[in-house]
């Protein structure tokens, strides 16, 4: 038993330190970010804000855990699950953006301009908001029911009572949901940078990797991560001492890693304007392209300044 509490208490202190990590790269991409101008849009703003949320809550919540199972220090069941739970709400607030980006960009060039980008908006901050509001109910709920008479303190959390069943469930469903889009937009943007026109010829080598790296990456990490969430719902995964080092560097490290290398941030705005149009060769010029454009190897394209 000393040994597995060893094993437990290694395993999130080097959760702790990758998250830790973590932090430096996305404080130095916010300087880079705020250095080149682009931390002036507004999805780059709220994609960093919402990044740093969750890593500095998930770095708090991994290193309380051994402390917790040792028990060293008293936390109920409710407060850790919460702790463990909110971080992936703002992980996927992340991952939304980014969904969200890609069909503006696409719907932009290929399907109806302006008309349909006006939809999306309206649509991104809808399903974010219907998100928090379910989350913050369910655990509002969670609360209210909670029965500190019968609740003991637990070494690791776990879903004991239906309405934090139903947030882990919740919780897998997003992340399925999640990947159904990235595969939608994704093939979308493959197929059309793969058999594009000379502007989109002449961007390949730069975005196609992109895309395909982080559609297939994303999808596979949102399935595995969401059949793994509700199965360990029912089931006591959490058997195996090392589950959460493999699971969450896998699962939730390697996709945020990842987003933050490739969409590392452009170069200053461009001072040129664009009418904003797409184009029979399917031009991809957005105001949110540098997410997506590296200046150093986009040359044949110019992002449109902020508005």
């Amino acid at each position: 038993m000393e040994w597995t509490h060893l094993e437990y208490d290694i395993s999130h202190f080097v959760l702790t330190g990758l998250y830790i990590l973590l932090l430096f790269v996305i404080g130095h991409r916010m300087y880079r970010l705020k250095a080149t101008g682009n931390l002036s849009h507004l999805w780059q703003r709220t994609f960093m804000t919402m990044l740093l949320l969750g890593t500095i809550t998930r770095t708090v919540f991994f290193a309380l855990q051994p402390y917790v199972m040792e028990q060293k220090i008293q936390m109920l069941n409710f407060l850790n699950l919460s702790l463990n739970l909110v971080p992936s709400f703002f992980f996927f607030s992340c991952y939304l953006i980014i969904l969200f980006l890609w069909a503006e960009i696409y719907h932009n060039a290929y399907g109806g301009g302006e008309k349909n980008i006006q939809r999306l908006r309206p649509i991104y901050f809808s399903v974010t908001a219907a998100m928090y509001l379910v989350v913050i109910t369910l655990l509002g709920l969670d609360w209210i029911m909670y029965d500190s008479v019968h609740e003991s303190h637990t070494d690791i959390p776990t879903a004991s009572t239906l309405v934090e069943q139903i947030l882990f469930c919740f919780d897998g469903g997003l992340y399925i949901t999640t990947a159904i889009g990235f595969v939608v937009y994704g093939g979308r943007f493959y197929a059309k940078f793969l058999h594009g026109g000379p502007l989109l010829t002449k961007m390949r080598d730069t975005v196609l990797p992109k895309v395909k790296i982080l559609t297939l990456l994303c999808t596979l990490c949102f399935v595995a991560r969401a059949v793994l969430t509700i199965v360990g719902t029912f089931m006591p995964l959490a058997d195996w001492v090392w589950l959460d080092l493999v699971y969450y560097f896998c699962l939730e490290l390697i996709p945020l890693v990842l987003m933050l290398v490739i969409l590392r941030p452009a170069g200053r705005p461009s001072t040129k304007t664009n009418s904003g149009k797409s184009t029979n060769s399917g031009s991809t010029v957005t105001v949110y392209s540098p997410l997506l454009i590296n200046e150093r190897k986009a040359n044949a394209v110019s992002p449109v300044p902020n508005v």
